[in-house]
Protein backbone atom coordinates (compact mmCIF):
# COMPACT_ATOMS: atom_id res chain seq x y z
CA UNK A 1 0.00 0.00 0.00
CA UNK A 2 2.82 2.38 1.14
CA UNK A 3 4.60 1.44 -2.11
CA UNK A 4 2.00 2.45 -4.14
CA UNK A 5 1.51 6.11 -2.54
CA UNK A 6 5.06 6.21 -2.87
CA UNK A 7 5.06 5.08 -6.70
CA UNK A 8 1.81 7.50 -7.16
CA UNK A 9 3.20 10.51 -5.47
CA UNK A 10 6.40 10.16 -7.79
CA UNK A 11 4.62 10.00 -10.92
CA UNK A 12 2.63 12.91 -9.64
CA UNK A 13 5.94 15.02 -9.45
CA UNK A 14 6.48 13.33 -12.98
CA UNK A 15 3.64 14.97 -14.25
CA UNK A 16 4.27 18.26 -12.92
CA UNK A 17 7.81 18.43 -13.88
CA UNK A 18 6.64 17.91 -17.52
CA UNK A 19 3.87 20.59 -17.32
CA UNK A 20 6.49 22.80 -16.13
CA UNK A 21 8.60 22.38 -18.79
CA UNK A 22 5.97 22.69 -21.09
CA UNK A 23 4.84 25.81 -20.09
CA UNK A 24 8.66 27.23 -20.46
CA UNK A 25 8.75 25.98 -23.83
CA UNK A 26 5.57 27.44 -24.86
CA UNK A 27 6.85 30.86 -23.30
CA UNK A 28 10.35 30.43 -25.35
CA UNK A 29 8.49 29.79 -28.44
CA UNK A 30 5.73 32.86 -28.19
CA UNK A 31 8.63 35.23 -27.54
CA UNK A 32 10.48 33.91 -30.38
CA UNK A 33 7.52 34.24 -32.94
CA UNK A 34 6.89 37.64 -31.13
CA UNK A 35 10.48 38.34 -32.26
CA UNK A 36 10.48 36.92 -35.50
CA UNK A 37 6.87 39.37 -36.45
CA UNK A 38 8.98 42.69 -35.33
CA UNK A 39 12.05 41.67 -37.02
CA UNK A 40 9.86 40.73 -40.15
CA UNK A 41 6.87 42.83 -39.59
CA UNK A 42 8.17 45.93 -38.10
CA UNK A 43 4.75 48.30 -39.30
CA UNK A 44 3.36 45.98 -36.39
CA UNK A 45 4.04 47.78 -33.05
CA UNK A 46 3.02 45.37 -29.58
CA UNK A 47 2.98 47.22 -26.61
CA UNK A 48 1.78 45.25 -23.87
CA UNK A 49 2.69 48.24 -21.13
CA UNK A 50 0.00 50.19 -21.46
CA UNK A 51 -0.07 53.63 -23.75
CA UNK A 52 2.35 55.12 -25.86
CA UNK A 53 4.66 58.10 -24.94
CA UNK A 54 4.40 61.27 -26.52
CA UNK A 55 5.87 61.44 -29.53
CA UNK A 56 6.60 57.68 -30.29
CA UNK A 57 5.16 56.23 -33.36
CA UNK A 58 1.82 54.50 -32.33
CA UNK A 59 0.55 53.58 -35.75
CA UNK A 60 -0.20 49.43 -35.28
CA UNK A 61 -2.01 47.30 -38.35
CA UNK A 62 -3.31 43.87 -37.94
CA UNK A 63 -3.05 40.98 -40.60
CA UNK A 64 -6.32 39.95 -41.47
CA UNK A 65 -8.12 37.09 -39.97
CA UNK A 66 -8.08 34.00 -41.70
CA UNK A 67 -10.64 31.33 -40.76
CA UNK A 68 -13.00 28.57 -42.29
CA UNK A 69 -16.51 29.10 -42.29
CA UNK A 70 -18.32 27.79 -39.55
CA UNK A 71 -20.73 25.73 -41.20
CA UNK A 72 -19.45 23.96 -43.82
CA UNK A 73 -21.12 24.70 -47.38
CA UNK A 74 -23.08 21.49 -47.95
CA UNK A 75 -24.01 21.75 -44.77
CA UNK A 76 -25.47 24.90 -45.80
CA UNK A 77 -26.65 23.59 -49.32
CA UNK A 78 -28.80 20.87 -47.98
CA UNK A 79 -30.60 22.66 -45.29
CA UNK A 80 -31.32 25.45 -48.29
CA UNK A 81 -32.61 22.70 -50.11
CA UNK A 82 -34.67 21.30 -47.19
CA UNK A 83 -36.32 24.81 -46.64
CA UNK A 84 -37.55 25.49 -50.30
CA UNK A 85 -38.57 21.50 -50.59
CA UNK A 86 -40.81 22.26 -47.33
CA UNK A 87 -41.82 25.82 -48.49
CA UNK A 88 -42.58 24.16 -52.02
CA UNK A 89 -44.92 21.20 -50.40
CA UNK A 90 -46.58 23.56 -47.74
CA UNK A 91 -47.74 25.85 -51.18
CA UNK A 92 -48.14 23.90 -53.96
CA UNK A 93 -49.92 21.11 -52.03
CA UNK A 94 -53.01 23.42 -51.45
CA UNK A 95 -53.04 24.56 -54.80
CA UNK A 96 -53.38 21.06 -56.81
CA UNK A 97 -55.53 20.12 -54.72
CA UNK A 98 -57.89 23.14 -55.48
CA UNK A 99 -57.01 22.70 -59.24
CA UNK A 100 -57.56 18.55 -59.01
CA UNK A 101 -61.41 19.59 -57.44
CA UNK A 102 -61.74 21.85 -60.30
CA UNK A 103 -60.65 19.62 -63.32
CA UNK A 104 -62.89 16.91 -61.28
CA UNK A 105 -65.74 19.06 -61.45
CA UNK A 106 -65.38 20.32 -64.89
CA UNK A 107 -66.36 17.00 -66.55
CA UNK A 108 -69.36 16.21 -64.49
CA UNK A 109 -72.94 16.81 -66.15
CA UNK A 110 -75.04 19.26 -64.68
CA UNK A 111 -77.62 17.59 -61.60
CA UNK A 112 -81.17 17.31 -62.97
CA UNK A 113 -83.87 18.27 -60.76
CA UNK A 114 -86.38 15.70 -60.09
CA UNK A 115 -89.71 15.83 -60.90
CA UNK A 116 -91.40 15.80 -57.65
CA UNK A 117 -89.21 19.38 -56.80
CA UNK A 118 -90.43 20.66 -60.43
CA UNK A 119 -94.06 20.10 -59.50
CA UNK A 120 -93.68 22.33 -56.03
CA UNK A 121 -91.26 25.09 -57.95
CA UNK A 122 -94.51 25.46 -60.66
CA UNK A 123 -97.21 25.60 -58.08
CA UNK A 124 -94.84 28.05 -56.12
CA UNK A 125 -94.39 30.53 -59.27
CA UNK A 126 -98.21 30.28 -59.59
CA UNK A 127 -98.64 31.12 -56.01
CA UNK A 128 -96.51 33.92 -56.42
CA UNK A 129 -98.09 35.07 -59.35
CA UNK A 130 -101.68 35.24 -57.82
CA UNK A 131 -100.43 37.39 -55.00
CA UNK A 132 -99.04 39.88 -57.56
CA UNK A 133 -102.35 40.60 -59.25
CA UNK A 134 -104.13 40.88 -55.96
CA UNK A 135 -101.75 43.26 -54.55
CA UNK A 136 -102.50 45.29 -58.13
CA UNK A 137 -106.14 45.15 -57.30
CA UNK A 138 -105.66 46.35 -53.99
CA UNK A 139 -103.69 49.54 -55.22
CA UNK A 140 -105.53 50.02 -57.86
CA UNK A 141 -108.56 50.52 -55.35
CA UNK A 142 -106.00 52.31 -52.90
CA UNK A 143 -105.58 55.09 -55.96
CA UNK A 144 -109.80 55.55 -56.78
CA UNK A 145 -110.48 56.33 -53.31
CA UNK A 146 -107.65 58.62 -52.68
CA UNK A 147 -108.72 60.33 -56.40
CA UNK A 148 -112.55 60.52 -54.88
CA UNK A 149 -111.57 61.64 -51.53
CA UNK A 150 -109.64 64.45 -53.03
CA UNK A 151 -112.32 65.55 -55.34
CA UNK A 152 -114.49 65.40 -52.10
CA UNK A 153 -111.94 68.16 -50.63
CA UNK A 154 -111.49 70.16 -53.94
CA UNK A 155 -115.61 70.49 -53.86
CA UNK A 156 -115.84 70.86 -50.40
CA UNK A 157 -113.86 73.99 -50.53
CA UNK A 158 -115.57 75.67 -53.53
CA UNK A 159 -119.11 76.09 -51.49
Amino acid sequence: MRAQSEQMRAQAEQIREQAQRIREETRRATEEALRKVRVERPEIVMNPGGPFPPGQDHRTSVPPWQHEPAIPPEVVDITMMLTVGTAAVLILRPLMRAFANRFERRGAPPVAIPAEMSAQMHRLEQAIEAVAIEVERISEGQRYTTKLLAGRAAAGKEL
